[in-house]
């Protein structure tokens, strides 16, 4: 019987990789998202059609982009750096370069797509190594590289020489090298169930779908296999005919298509397909005796266009004398007027109200007042930006139904957009409703800004992305060690040199960036490292580095963790050095370690939610409602609450450390069995916590 050796498994899994890839760029055209900050790629690339094994050289996916780029796409779910003629790291590379003697067209960029299962030396070194040559085109010979690194570079230049003198007949020369190289993109893309770039690309779509964006991505991915066998190229267009059942349909829409270019949101407006302004619908409490209420009815323009009456903060001020009067409510419709006493009928059940109509306004909105009004107001809200935000307190408008106001008052700017329900003042003129589809499914996510969190997430959560890679090693339970004394040293002259036992070097980090010190704390932190090396020495555990991914820790538990190529380079001393523009560039990151997190807040106070006595934080939107369901299942409800967003390391920092000033815990994504007993999720601790711990695991 011949031997399974896996491959039929490893090749489903490239091939479903692919797709996932291919899904992911389509969720970018349907959601008109930039691929650029996403991806580390010229600025201003937005696609404008995929195409799928093509006659290209480079034939697993072409991207044709806004300003004449085209993305040359290599996909690999895991490749390895190999000198082979059979690698899969050989035959792409032989792709590119095919397509740039070819082309030779600055406006071509190439890019490598992988996983986080790929080896280090390219989705870490290689990819490090070509964006400084980006930077600098004098990166490699100006910059200092480790031997690792100088390793790598020498095999990827024998390699891309090679191919060129293969497919030219000619040398290629150092200008023409580094000239392919700064058009060569090394991108992680982590799309698989779970991964962060699947969920930024569900969470950029719900809000303009019908249905679970769950569903519509499952749909791109299998659609995708059949445009690959078909070699299609899809477009917008054709993208938007796949999608129109599920999409927020064009009739149902406001005004335009995009608010604006920042926005992600498709409204449905109910009753405002054009907003009527010719009229005033106020209810007020009575001037009368014999009555409780009154609806006035007023024309709202003069035959100058001057409006008749006016309002303050709190009331109507109105006729020849200049009345004012306490104002209940305020419409722009009969309609408006009729739904709002239907919605408070018990309150209006013993009340004595009464309507004060205007003859001859049947007409009023075609008017040239009220249709010059009208058109200055359609305006007014195309153009506002952050159409998804509270025209009053800001926060976003995450909820199913929004009522929509102008704001024409004597005590406030003037404006037109959403409000909350809590937010409506008696005075804002109510023009209609929106409806967000999206909140309709995801009514627990209160005041949260999707649009804000999908921008963040793709450039964050370094920690929790890792670590729920290695959660198999880690267990159901993670301890995470924070550091309480980390400080934002953002441009002191000093860093701290680690002197390794192969003659390389690397320098201290903290969260993945270089740590920059004034030089009393630089030599502080030299003597502690160095205390921290010698004591590790003597119990023949000696604190290392890994030779590709830089991962730093203890020899015994690096053996665990490290990818089988690298080796552990053992720490030998540590130095204070001057801060130079080369070590930043060599450290340089826009990346957050922790962030972005949510967090809950309850009641009017607006208190932190506190879970057996932990802060709680949480890594995806989409699961807010399991995890409430789960604690409300061990005993701990939520009532009213608000989602708020961590957007920032330095702001989780100040956060942990006041939770752990009054004596509380920090948790993230905890999940609780019946007994109220943490199963799985993150503990947070400080650092000198989490070393006592795991020098007691040691010790059993």
């Amino acid at each position: 019987m011949q031997k399974n050796t896996g491959g039929g498994a490893a090749t489903n899994a490239g091939i479903d990789y692919q797709q996932r890839v291919a899904a992911w760029f389509l969720a970018m055209v349907f959601t008109r998202t930039g691929v650029s900050p996403l991806l580390g790629l010229p600025d201003g690339l937005d696609i404008e059609s995929v195409a799928y094994e093509n006659e290209a050289c480079v034939d697993d996916l072409n991207i044709k982009c806004s300003n004449d780029f085209t993305l040359y796409l290599q996909i690999k779910r895991r490749i390895c750096l190999s000198t082979s003629e059979q690698s899969d790291f050989w035959r792409s590379m032989d792709q590119f370069v095919r397509q740039f003697v070819i082309g030779r067209d600055s406006t071509e960029l190439y890019i490598l797509a992988t996983s986080a299962d790929s080896s280090g030396a390219i989705k870490r070194t290689l990819k490090k190594l070509t964006d400084s040559c980006r930077l600098n085109p004098r990166a490699f010979s100006e910059n200092p590289l480790s031997k690792a690194e100088r390793d790598v570079l020498s095999t990827y230049n024998s390699i891309i020489v090679a191919l060129y003198k293969k497919h030219t007949s000619t040398d290629m020369m150092q200008a023409e090298f580094i000239h392919f190289t700064q058009r060569v993109y090394f991108c992680v893309l982590d799309v698989e169930e779970g991964g962060v770039h699947e969920v930024a690309a569900k969470t950029l779509m719900a809000p303009l779908l019908r249905v679970s964006p769950d569903l519509i991505w499952a749909l791109l991915i299998r659609n995708s296999l059949h445009y690959a066998k078909s070699r299609f190229s899809v477009t917008s267009v054709v993208l938007k005919k796949l999608l129109n059942p599920y999409y927020v349909e064009e009739s149902d829409r406001t005004h335009r298509e995009a608010i604006s270019d920042d926005d992600h949101w498709r409204l449905i407006a109910k009753g405002t397909s054009r907003f009527c302004t010719g009229k005033e619908l106020v209810l007020v409490e009575s001037f009368i005796p014999e009555l409780d209420f009154i609806i006035l009815e007023f024309f709202r323009f003069d035959a100058n266009c001057i409006k008749r009456v006016a309002f303050t903060a709190s009331e109507i001020i109105w006729g020849p004398d200049r009345t004012t009067t306490k104002v209940v409510c305020r419409m722009a419709t009969e309609e408006g007027m009729r739904r709002y006493c239907e919605e408070n009928a018990g309150f209006f059940k013993d009340k004595r109200l009464a309507i004060l109509p205007a003859k001859g306004i049947e007409q009023v909105e075609e008017t040239p007042c009220a249709r010059l009004h009208a058109e200055l107001c359609a305006k007014v809200f195309q153009d506002r930006k952050g159409i998804d935000k509270c025209l009053h307190c800001g926060k976003p408008l995450s909820q199913h139904l929004v009522t929509i106001v102008e704001v024409d008052d004597l005590e406030t700017p003037p404006g037109v957009g959403g409000v909350h329900d809590e937010c409506l003042r008696p005075v804002d003129r109510v023009l209609g409703r929106l409806q967000f589809p999206f909140f309709e499914r995801l009514d627990f996510l209160r005041y949260f800004d999707v649009s804000k969190w999908a921008k963040l997430l793709v450039k964050g959560q370094c920690l929790f992305g890792n670590t729920e890679q290695a959660r198999g090693k880690l267990g159901s339970v993670t301890i995470i060690g924070w550091n309480p004394e980390n400080e934002e040293w953002q441009d002191f002259d000093y860093c701290v040199k680690v002197n390794l036992k192969d003659g390389n070097s690397r320098y201290l980090t903290t969260r993945g960036k270089l740590t920059r010190y004034p030089k009393q704390a630089a030599e502080a932190a030299a003597a502690k490292g160095n205390t921290v090396f010698a004591d590790a020495r003597a119990k023949n555990d000696p604190h290392c580095y890994t030779s590709l991914n830089w991962t730093y820790g203890q020899y015994s538990t690096l053996l665990s963790i490290k990818e089988e190529e690298e080796d552990c380079i053992e720490c030998v001393s540590a130095e204070v050095v001057r801060y130079t523009e080369h070590i930043g560039r060599e450290y340089a990151t826009d990346v957050e370690f922790y962030t972005p997190l949510l967090y809950l807040t309850t009641g009017e106070n607006q208190s932190l939610f506190i879970l057996k006595d932990h802060l709680v934080f949480l890594t995806s939107p989409l699961d807010v409602e399991r995890f409430l369901q789960n604690w409300r299942e061990a005993g701990f409800s939520v009532n009213t609450y608000e989602i708020r967003i961590v957007e920032s390391d330095l702001f989780f920092d100040k956060m942990v450390s006041e939770a752990f000033l009054s004596g509380g815990g920090v948790a993230v994504d905890p999940l609780l069995d019946r007994n109220g007993q943490l199963v799985k999720g993150y503990i947070v601790v400080d650092m000198e916590t989490a070393e006592g711990m795991r020098s007691a695991e040691s010790v059993t």
